[in-house]
């Protein structure tokens, strides 16, 4: 059974809006607010058995004593899996969401949140697994839905595949990959479509995967037989 606690402001979790943003954290047992929603995805698997909640302005203006709320409500409750939001555009939700990330990681917890794209919470910690989202809360049964399966996989120690594959936003991490086509065989087409009525010449024809020298070198031995290439491993962007 999964073990998932979950972060939200003070908003989603229905006490109010910017007149309640001081909100200090409070913590209550199971899901609240849309995280009923993220119980129903569990189907049975696990549970969400702590909600953190914070207002956003208290979380801005005295990040201090949020973060150490959240390291204690972490430490305490020792989620298999912590959510975060999602917060979608709203900028000070998007950068607590992000710092929640942030401390999980501190403490080994796999963390997922949610917000679009130009969030500024994008920039509190560009290691978070983020799920990209549209600005608004009409997008909250479509995000969760993709949080929940990558989550998922983080705790389950599962292999976690490109940002393109498993739906989330690039965090700048390179690793070794192995695709079909070198990279000319990819690109090329691509380069010559720009352009459709310019034929673009190529290279001398060299078998796939071996380049051509025409020249001799110092020994005398005709280069222009063409010689194996070394390879580099593609690499892939999570």
């Amino acid at each position: 059974m999964l073990d998932v606690g979950h972060y939200i402001n003070q908003f989603f979790a229905g006490i109010g809006g910017e007149q309640s943003a001081n909100l200090p954290p409070e913590r209550r047992d199971g899901p609240v607010g849309p995280g009923r929603a993220l119980q129903t995805l569990l189907k049975g698997s696990g549970a969400v058995v702590s909600t953190l909640i914070c207002g956003d302005s208290f979380f801005s203006e005295r990040a201090a004593e949020a973060r150490a709320a959240v390291r204690t409500w972490m430490e305490e409750v020792r989620p298999d899996l912590v959510i975060a939001g999602p917060a979608f555009a709203a900028g000070r939700y998007g950068v607590a969401c992000a710092e929640v990330c942030r401390q999980a990681a501190e403490l080994g917890i796999p963390a997922v949140t949610g917000m679009h794209p130009e969030n500024p919470g994008l920039l509190g910690y560009k290691a978070a697994f983020v799920v990209p989202t549209s600005d608004s809360a009409t997008d909250m049964a479509r995000a969760l839905s993709v949080m929940f399966p990558l989550g998922h996989k983080l705790a389950s120690g599962d292999p976690i595949g490109p940002a393109e594959v498993e739906g989330y936003l690039p965090r700048g991490v390179r690793r070794p990959g192995v695709r079909g086509e070198i990279g000319a065989e990819t690109h090329g087409p691509a380069i010559q479509d720009r352009d459709p009525g310019r034929h673009v010449r190529s290279s001398p024809a060299c078998t796939p995967g071996r380049r051509c020298a025409p020249r001799e070198n110092r020994r005398g031995h005709n280069r222009g037989d063409c010689a194996p290439r070394k390879s580099r491993s593609p690499q892939t962007v999570q």
